[in-house]
């Protein structure tokens, strides 16, 4: 018998064509989560217990028994340990993250006492000048050496006492 004459027609396949993809709101509370603990262990370990011919036989058995339990609680210890080192992972990433926001601020205060520093060491460079200048203008009777004495003042001033950022 030919196994292309059983098959339906194109036309007659049972489809439509007025299908819809359906909504994840129409699953709701019907899917419900995998179980938990150890129901595959337990009943791996009746079926063994009730049939031991067919695991082995009556010295078969007991070696299954043992494998099944032995290999359900490496399971539960791996599981545990994976739990702590997701823990400990997580700790060290916030330590990590406290660490890198703490060095970003250092960063931004060090680049602040740079430039602090380079305003610092041109007013100590140009406080000499002003005041040697102001001297010569005095000398001349000229009332603007007051300006500038009080100007290479102000600079000296900025170089002692300077600038300070704000320390967290």
């Amino acid at each position: 018998m030919d196994s292309s004459a059983l098959a339906p027609t194109p036309y007659d396949n049972g489809v439509k064509g007025t299908q819809q993809a359906g909504l994840v709101e129409d699953i709701g509370e019907s899917a419900t989560p995998p179980l938990t603990g150890q129901f595959i262990e337990k009943a791996m370990i009746g079926l063994a217990a009730a049939r031991p011919g067919k695991f082995g036989g009556e010295l078969g058995a007991p070696m299954f028994t043992a494998m099944i339990n032995h290999l359900s609680h490496e399971k539960e210890q791996a599981k545990s340990s994976e739990i702590a080192a997701q823990i400990k992972l997580e700790a060290v990433t916030a330590e990590l993250n406290a660490l890198n926001i703490q060095k970003v601020r250092l960063d931004e205060r060090l680049e602040n006492l740079r430039s602090t520093s380079r305003i610092k060491q041109t007013c100590a460079f140009l406080s000499p000048i002003f005041f040697s200048v102001a001297i010569d203008l005095h000398k001349g009777n000229l009332n603007i050496s007051v300006v500038v004495a009080i100007a290479s003042t102000v600079l000296l001033a900025v170089n002692f006492f300077g600038f300070r950022g704000k320390s967290e």
